[in-house]
C-alpha cells in the first residue's frame, strides 16, 4: 500500500508541475528576494516549493528541503552541501562561483541527478542570468 501512495504522489507532482505555466520573468536587480519570488510562486506552486517545500527525503526532493519561506530557503541553499545520495557533498550555492554551485548547475546541466525543475519548463536565459549574477555577486540574503 505505501508504494501505491508514493506512486500516486509522484504522478500528482508531475501532473501539477507539467500543467503550470512558465515561471515569471525576473524583475529588478539579482537579489535573493527576486529569485525566490521567481522560483517559488505560491499561487501556482509551479517550481521549487512543490517538491522542495516538503520535508527532506530521497524520493521527492533529493534530500533538499527549502521549507515554505524565503529565510528557510536561503539557509538551506547558501554554503550548504547536498545530502542527497546522488550529489552528496557538492555545495548547493557557493557565493561568487556559480560554476561550483550545484543548485545553479541543476537548472541546465547537472553533474548528478536530474535537471530542475523536474517536470516543468526549463528556466530561460534571463532567469538563468538572474541566478548566475546573484551567485557571482556573493549570493547575499537580500
Amino acid at each position: 500500500m505505501p508504494a501505491l501512495i508514493v506512486k500516486r504522489m509522484m504522478a500528482l507532482a508531475l501532473l501539477v508541475a507539467g500543467c503550470a505555466t512558465q515561471a515569471p520573468e525576473p524583475a529588478g536587480p539579482p537579489t535573493f528576494t527576486a529569485i525566490y519570488e521567481m522560483l517559488y510562486p505560491r499561487a501556482t506552486k509551479y517550481q521549487c516549493n512543490f517538491c522542495h517545500g516538503l520535508p527532506a527525503n530521497e524520493k521527492s526532493n533529493g534530500m533538499l528541503s527549502t521549507g515554505m519561506d524565503q529565510a528557510t530557503a536561503y539557509t538551506a541553499l547558501v554554503g550548504m552541501p547536498s545530502t542527497g545520495a546522488m550529489c552528496q557533498g557538492l555545495v548547493l550555492v557557493t557565493p561568487g562561483d556559480p560554476d561550483a554551485s550545484l543548485w545553479f548547475q541543476k537548472f541546465f546541466d547537472p553533474p548528478c541527478g536530474d535537471r530542475m525543475p523536474l517536470a516543468g519548463a526549463k528556466l530561460n536565459a534571463a532567469q538563468l542570468d538572474q541566478v548566475r549574477t546573484w551567485i557571482l555577486e556573493g549570493a547575499q540574503d537580500n
